[in-house]
């Protein structure tokens, strides 16, 4: 089960990562959109979505490092802020797909604006459900754990010290 302390490192920081470029996708939509575009709400998603998983991913994951004992999440909580999060990133990307469709139907505008606004949209779309799926993947691997250490009768965190600590 040593496998899942590094997984989950590795998939908040991807999610993060993806985060991070979702979130200035969202922005830049929000910024050249002004005059030319009136439903933004996708990009408002995006941004809003960006913001709290930029902001509380990083903290779980420095919160961990700086404790003294094993993980300090509950596991209950990590699988619902988990799946809070995803189903907003999917909210985000769909919300975009659907406004790609209709307002621009193929990136071939002859407005450079446009054709910008085009292409960050679609950038939202892959970044987004891509921070979807790997929060979803952390979660479902993070419930087959928890699972099967339960019905072991043995306790997921503690058992499992943080790489590098002394225990």
């Amino acid at each position: 089960m040593q496998w899942l302390i590094y997984f989950r490192q590795t998939a908040l920081t991807l999610a993060t990562i993806t985060a991070i470029i979702a979130q200035a996708q969202g922005s830049l939509t929000i910024n050249f959109s002004v005059g030319l575009l009136t439903d933004v709400l996708y990009a408002h998603i995006g941004v809003g979505a960006g913001v709290v998983t930029i902001l509380t991913l990083p903290m779980i994951l420095l919160f961990d490092m700086a404790q003294e004992r094993s993980y300090s999440a509950t596991v209950l909580f990590e699988l619902v802020w988990m799946l809070v999060l995803s189903v907003v990133w999917i909210v985000a990307g769909v919300k975009t797909m659907g406004v790609t469709n209709s307002t621009f139907k193929v990136c071939n505008q002859t407005n450079a604006t446009l054709l910008g606004l085009c292409q960050d949209a679609q950038t939202l779309v892959v970044f987004a459900l891509l921070t979807a799926g790997i929060l979803i993947l952390y979660a479902a691997a993070l419930g087959i754990a928890a699972t099967s250490a339960a019905s072991s009768g043995k306790p997921i965190w503690t058992r499992f010290p943080l790489p590098g600590k002394k225990h």
